[in-house]
């Protein structure tokens, strides 16, 4: 049995109702209310998920370029209503789908105001940013700059919420290139949100990142 492919499945398939850490939680190899599988297991390891900072380098202080890749699980972090987002990324071909680049979520997709804080992908077929940040009229909330990437070129990004202002916009080499009024009031900060590059709901953006930054503000 792969033990370590099952487990991750459990994991993932549960990040939405994660219960509350426990100090002495009981661990059974197999249940005793259930008949034991017709296995064997062998090195066995439990490992916390991966706490996340704001205003350290998400991907880790050492990283250098990431590619990405569907369902690249980064860890968890804690998230405000407004807050800048900002990354180094590297096109290298345009993907016939939406493209994942970065996605921070509380539970899933798009099922509740706290599923998109933010996610940013490409347009299928072009190098366009897609920035989408919920809000409470709209949980695909966002602003689409009207710039192509050029491929093979990096690119510094920076994607914001700003409530004082209830305004959504994008950065693109430090110039403003989208910004747009909020249809709703921007989502409130959540405890644990999981960040993904690329997501496991679309195919990854054909291209790398690096320096990935979230700031509170």
């Amino acid at each position: 049995v792969n033990m370590r492919r099952d487990m991750k499945c459990i994991v993932e398939s549960a990040r939405g109702n994660l219960a509350t850490a426990s100090k002495a939680a009981h661990v059974y190899a197999g249940h005793p209310n259930y008949q034991g599988a017709n296995a064997e297991i062998s090195r066995l390891t439990y490992n916390p998920l991966p706490a996340l900072q704001a205003d350290n380098n998400l991907l880790g202080p050492k990283a250098g370029e990431v590619r990405l890749k569907k369902g690249n699980f980064l860890g968890v972090i804690s998230t405000s209503t407004s807050y800048k987002l900002s990354f180094e990324l590297t096109l290298f071909g345009r993907v016939s789908s939406w493209g994942s680049v970065l996605h921070f979520s509380a539970d899933s997709n798009i099922a509740s105001e706290h599923d998109r804080i933010p996610g940013i992908w490409t347009f299928p077929g072009d190098t366009r940013l897609h920035f989408r940040s919920a809000t409470s009229g709209n949980y695909n909330d966002g602003c689409d700059p009207t710039m192509k990437l050029e491929l093979n070129k990096k690119y510094r990004i920076q994607v914001s919420a700003d409530a004082l202002s209830n305004t959504l916009s994008v950065k693109i080499n430090h110039k403003q290139v989208c910004s747009s009024k909020a249809s709703g009031l921007l989502a409130k900060g959540h405890s644990k949100v999981f960040v993904w590059a690329a997501d496991p709901w679309y195919e990854p953006a054909n291209g790398q990142i690096a320096q990935v930054y979230y700031r509170k503000f």
